[in-house]
């Protein structure tokens, strides 16, 4: 946008090539440990099978997660219901498109207005996918810049199957346009008007844009934390390593905010996109690899490896198995403890010392 006016002035480009210099260095430290993990890079290129998600066209102009707006919009466009989690991220809004429809009109704010629409228009563009998807119905023949992308730099562009992390590109562009109309309708009103007006636009754009944050939060019972209580009143609380039932990677991050109340280390933490190397220890033991898995693996099963793999646990410092029984996918596991006797169970939970396990088996 700035190059417009400034692209004479070598201290102008000085300042981009330094930004540019700071981003790359930044940005490094995310990208060169991928790009030099063969293994990494082709499990990201092969993430959701090729299925792409969040690329529907109406997602645009319907916002799928407003109380009052959803019910109107999907009427007026006749909208299927919303399958697909990531449409509420695409949203643009009616009177950001408004107030950019409003500035193209004037000849002075159009031209300052083109170079942020060119900067939109691939991320808009890259948001809709490999093929158009226009309210649920998929028109394979009608083929999108993403699907040659995909077919000539795949390394990155094929990895993005959530077409919707795309938006992030469109949003300061659609900032910036909205202003220059903002601009364009002030020019009209007095000056004593002209607060009123971006104070009620501010407030619609809010209104336009709620989206209720109940729909994805996660309440934790504070009666979960009752085994926790139990295992306070042991002796050698120094000694207290858990393994948390189910696991599974949004099962972790609850168990991570157990261990915040508790102190106490557990098998399976995740920190971000946890490499896959981070589960080699768990994989090479026989009863964590099969409960990772969301399998049971009663003591009858294969007594010798059990004993094996509970011996191995026990030399490595764990002292107890924590069985979140209400827990999704709880079910999947549940006949591992089969004929176990814990040493604490209530509604929520069931803790089993390593000893009782072997005392079962």
């Amino acid at each position: 946008g700035f190059a417009i006016s400034r692209w004479r002035k070598p201290d102008f480009w000085l300042g981009i090539a330094l930004l540019l210099f700071v981003i790359g260095t930044i940005s490094a430290l995310r990208i060169v440990p991928m790009i030099t993990d063969p293994q990494a890079l082709e499990q990201a290129l092969n993430k959701g099978g090729g299925e792409e998600r969040g690329n529907d066209l109406m997602a645009y102009f319907i916002h799928y997660q407003h109380s009052a707006l959803t019910p109107l919009l999907r009427a007026a466009f006749d909208a299927a219901p919303n399958n697909d989690d990531l449409r509420y991220k695409s949203y643009l809004g009616y009177l950001p498109l408004a107030l950019i429809g409003l500035g193209l009109f004037g000849a002075a704010s159009r031209r300052k207005m083109l170079p942020w629409l060119i900067l939109a228009l691939p991320f808009l563009v890259l948001r809709l996918g490999s093929v158009l998807n226009i309210n649920d119905q998929i028109f394979p023949d009608i083929r999108l810049p993403k699907y040659y992308l995909d077919a000539i730099f795949p390394a990155p562009f094929e990895a993005f199957h959530n077409t919707a992390n795309f938006q992030i590109g469109i949003l300061l562009p659609l900032a910036a346009l909205s202003c220059y109309g903002m601009m364009t309708l002030l020019k009209g009103a007095s000056a004593r008007r002209r607060p009123w007006i971006v104070l009620m636009a501010v407030a619609f754009i809010a209104f336009e844009y709620f989206f209720p944050i109940s729909n994805w939060q996660h309440v934790v019972d504070v009666r979960e934390f009752a085994y926790v209580e139990w295992l306070d009143a042991q002796e050698n609380q120094e000694a207290i390593r858990l393994i948390h039932l189910p696991m599974g990677r949004g099962r972790s991050k609850v168990y991570g905010f157990h261990q915040t109340v508790s102190g106490w280390p557990h098998a399976e933490g995740l920190a971000s996109r946890t490499p896959s190397g981070a589960y080699d220890y768990i994989e090479s033991n026989l009863l964590l690899n099969t409960w990772r898995s969301k399998n049971s693996i009663p003591c009858t099963s294969n007594r010798g490896g059990y004993l094996s793999a509970l011996d191995d646990l026990a030399d490595d410092g764990f002292s107890h198995v924590v069985f979140h029984h209400a827990r999704p996918a709880a079910d999947r596991v549940r006949d591992s403890f089969t004929n176990a006797r814990p040493s604490y169970t209530d509604e929520f939970a069931a803790v089993y010392t390593l000893a009782d396990l072997r005392r079962y088996c």
